[in-house]
């Protein structure tokens, strides 16, 4: 019988560090309060992961936050716990949906806040592609950044032998590629599950991360950490370590 939420061999040792997740409290679909907060990232801790790069949504219509409203969070979550000795080499970013509020804070020049140096978190609609995503990917380009994109095997529409061609576009362009490790537990259904393999066989990720919005997903978490599948795909070299 596993034994969630204790400690354990750290499964995740090889990643080090988790790029894109929700544990801020209270300011999105993530953590509710400072106590949900710890208990993900006290988990993330037993389980290898040493650092974590916060990244709350910014996205005008649900969540319409910046650099204020996230700071101030962190803040908030630094300040209720034992930070400064478990945790010193945390910090916040952001993951910014491509739309038309986007678009427009590219167009003013304001500075993104990036996960190191300047690679950017960005996420697409699950329903269709951006209209000028080539657009917006050429102005952050131009503009010194890196995209990071966040679970493309969430996009089914990249999927399949001719939408496939855009993922490659999308790694010409200069994009990089973040697994949600859930898509490999089937948490976001088999076709997700299924794509994400196939990225995985196509060697297309850069990183991988956990994407934790719950204390729940934890035990999802030990889930795939336990399976044959992490078995076959935990020595896959993701990259999260030069993020540190």
């Amino acid at each position: 019988m596993i034994h969630f939420f204790t400690k354990k061999s750290p499964h995740l040792q090889n990643l080090g560090l988790d790029m894109h997740n929700h544990i801020l409290p209270g300011i999105d679909d993530g953590a509710v309060d400072v106590d949900e907060s710890e208990k993900m990232r006290s988990a993330l801790k037993d389980r290898g992961i040493d650092t974590c790069v916060f990244t709350p949504h910014i996205f005008k219509e649900l969540y319409p936050n910046n650099e204020d409203t996230i700071c101030q969070k962190y803040n908030l979550y630094k300040n209720n716990i034992n930070f400064d000795d478990h945790y010193s080499n945390d910090r916040y970013a952001a993951e910014y949906m491509v739309d038309h509020t986007f678009y427009e804070l590219l167009e003013t020049g304001a500075p993104l806040l990036c996960i190191k140096d300047k690679k950017v978190l960005i996420e697409f609609s699950t329903i269709m592609m951006p209209i000028n995503y080539e657009e917006i990917i050429f102005k952050l380009r131009v503009a010194g950044y890196t995209p990071i994109i966040a679970h493309p095997e969430r996009y089914l529409y990249l999927s399949g032998n001719v939408n496939n061609e855009k993922c490659i576009l999308l790694k010409d362009m200069g994009c990089e590629f973040q697994l949600n490790l859930l898509a490999l537990n089937g948490n976001y259904g088999k076709h997700v599950n299924h794509f994400a393999i196939k990225l995985l066989k196509d060697n297309l990720y850069d990183y991988a991360s956990t994407d934790i919005h719950h204390p729940y997903q934890i035990f999802d978490l030990d889930k795939l950490l336990y399976s044959n599948t992490w078995k076959k795909w935990g020595k896959y070299p993701f990259r999260n370590l030069n993020l540190l």
